[in-house]
């Protein structure tokens, strides 16, 4: 994957990191890549479909999503959102995949499942 594809992700609290974006057509806040912008990040991302109905790429792949639908795609993976009708927009929460073990002693973070 090449490096102007790559997204850093700021989080604004590095204590719980996580970072929420809002993206219309217009805008994107706080600032980072909105529709139409190919970019792939090391964090997790799960997207949730507010309004209207979008094309999500993922790896190649299409996925027609509308409003109330969400989408998990995993760190790495190239990505790009497309709107398919006017005024569609989206939110989407980028994660550390270390966010999921919860706590030092999680059983999860005591077993190696294969990685």
């Amino acid at each position: 994957m090449t490096t102007h594809l790559h997204e850093d992700i700021h989080y604004p609290d590095a204590s719980f990191p996580y970072a929420m974006y809002t993206i219309t057509p217009q805008d994107v806040t706080p600032k980072g890549r909105g529709f139409n912008d190919l970019h792939w990040h090391d964090e997790l991302q799960f997207t949730l479909f507010v309004d209207r109905k979008i094309r999500m790429r993922v790896n190649g792949i299409d996925h027609v999503m509308e409003s109330g639908e969400a989408i998990f795609i995993n760190k790495g993976a190239l990505h790009i959102a497309e709107q398919l009708t006017p005024n569609s927009y989206y939110v989407t929460f980028n994660f550390p995949e270390k966010l999921l073990t919860f706590y030092m002693k999680s059983p999860s973070k005591r077993h190696n499942f294969g990685s």
